[in-house]
């Protein structure tokens, strides 16, 4: 089964595509890129791995930086 994957790497990469197998009791999974072709990523070098429904994201999604008035307290 084909899955959209996201890999941020440890290098401050970002790789996008799809993948067919991934598993944590293998030392790579290989994911089909539009722009580079198929990539073995080594699973020690990944940071997070990110399963998503497209490629193509929110436009509109804005992270939101700053802590409002109305957000809960931090504890001490």
């Amino acid at each position: 089964m084909e899955h959209q994957v996201v890999a941020h790497m440890l290098v401050e990469r970002l790789i996008t595509g799809s993948s067919y197998g991934v598993a944590p009791d293998r030392p790579v999974c290989h994911d089909q890129t539009p722009n580079q072709g198929t990539l073995a990523v080594p699973l020690s070098l990944l940071k997070a791995l990110f399963f998503v429904r497209d490629l193509a994201g929110d436009p509109h999604y804005r992270a939101v930086q700053v802590i409002g008035p109305a957000d809960p307290p931090i504890p001490p």
